[in-house]
């Protein structure tokens, strides 16, 4: 069978939520049916870890849309990336991507499928992303899904759910960490975390309000795991820190700001709080599900899709007193961590490793390509 040869563009060349699923794919992708090149429109860390896994790569520096100069020249050099390479299939890592791929294979006469990371909605960007010709768009969740397909004119919309390299984030064990007794944390401690990027869609300060109210009445941590990326919301973090200082304990609250490897931490946590109110996905919980950690997730979007509330997880209604509620009957022992960390981690084994993600990946693209 003759290899299906992919030109893959992502805009940016820094670790994000969108990058990592790249990642995923291309380490897991069957290199007996495809083989992969990737355009990057900027240098970064990125373009050498893709090299790593056997990658060709390109950079092509791309300017702000508006410079429509830079924009024709970076779709001229992809229709002779596309021609010189004998790509069969252009594949758009997020909407950006496909602003100036969907553009180069159209001319080229070239398939197109593009990556919505996210819940899309009526921004400019969306729609005019959805007018550019398209063979088919991915979506990680029922939810992005959904939304993409009320954009018009409609592209063919499948489902990929997201996946979890086990390799990276096996079972946790937390024996013989120094992790609590460094940052003075004690043994009997119950520890929460908040992981991400820290941007007000994602309501950390609702998790910090809600973790002040239990702390004055349990011995419990929080960890903030994150920080400002891709220059978005950067001050945000001052404004967290503040809300921490309204504590009665405000020492009990770490700030540990981006990390490139979390699950070293989150192994020494007892349950990792999300509080996104329309989350596409949510790597994070999977992530932290895979390491045998109860999360507890707003019951809407992706982790309504993931998570089955008091099997394998816990889903609340958003507000910070429900919330609330939840975090002081884990610290008083109404839930059995150990019960619902091991049910996370066998639905992650059967249904969100990065294996599944990369083999549906390979079956949308052929379905979507045979059907043109």
């Amino acid at each position: 069978m003759k290899k299906m040869k992919l030109l893959i563009l992502s805009p940016v060349a820094e670790r994000g939520g969108a990058e990592r699923v790249m990642v995923d794919i291309l380490k897991h992708l069957n290199a007996d049916r495809f083989m992969a090149e990737v355009v990057f429109f900027q240098q970064g860390s990125l373009v050498q870890e893709v090299e790593r896994l056997g990658c060709r790569t390109h950079v092509l520096e791309a300017a702000r849309l508006r410079n429509i100069t830079s924009y024709f020249r970076v779709i001229g050099q992809l229709r002779g990336l596309i021609r010189s390479q004998g790509i069969d299939l252009i594949v758009n890592w997020m909407p950006k991507a496909h602003l100036y791929g969907g553009v180069a294979a159209r001319l080229e006469k070239k398939p197109a499928v593009w990556w919505q990371h996210g819940v899309p909605d009526k921004h400019w960007l969306d729609r005019l992303v959805s007018r550019i010709p398209a063979t088919g768009v991915l979506c990680p969740s029922l939810i992005s899904k959904h939304y993409q397909e009320k954009l018009k004119p409609g592209a063919p919309v499948l489902l990929n759910n997201l996946g979890v390299d086990l390799q990276e984030f096996p079972l946790a064990n937390p024996e013989g960490s120094d992790f609590r007794p460094v940052h003075g944390i004690p043994e009997e401690a119950v520890v929460f975390a908040f992981l991400g990027r820290l941007q007000r869609w994602k309501r950390p300060d609702v998790v910090i309000r809600a973790f002040n109210r239990v702390s004055r009445k349990h011995q419990v941590y929080m960890l903030v795991i994150g920080g400002a990326l891709f220059g978005l919301e950067t001050d945000y973090e001052e404004e967290l820190r503040a809300i921490a200082l309204e504590s009665d304990h405000p020492e009990r609250i770490i700030f540990l700001g981006h990390q490139q490897q979390v699950a070293p931490i989150l192994a020494v946590t007892d349950v990792v709080v999300h509080a996104s109110l329309l989350e596409p996905f949510g790597m994070v919980i999977t992530e932290s599900m895979a390491l045998g950690k109860t999360v507890l997730a707003v019951g809407r979007g992706g982790p309504k899709e993931i998570i089955n509330s008091g099997f394998d997880g816990l889903l609340y209604d958003g507000t910070e007193d429900q919330l609330v509620e939840l975090m002081e009957s884990i610290v008083e022992g109404k839930f059995s961590l150990q019960t619902l960390g091991k049910n996370a981690r066998s639905t992650v084994e059967s249904r969100f490793t990065a294996y599944k993600m990369a083999e549906r990946f390979e079956h949308n693209l052929h379905t979507l390509v045979s059907s043109k």
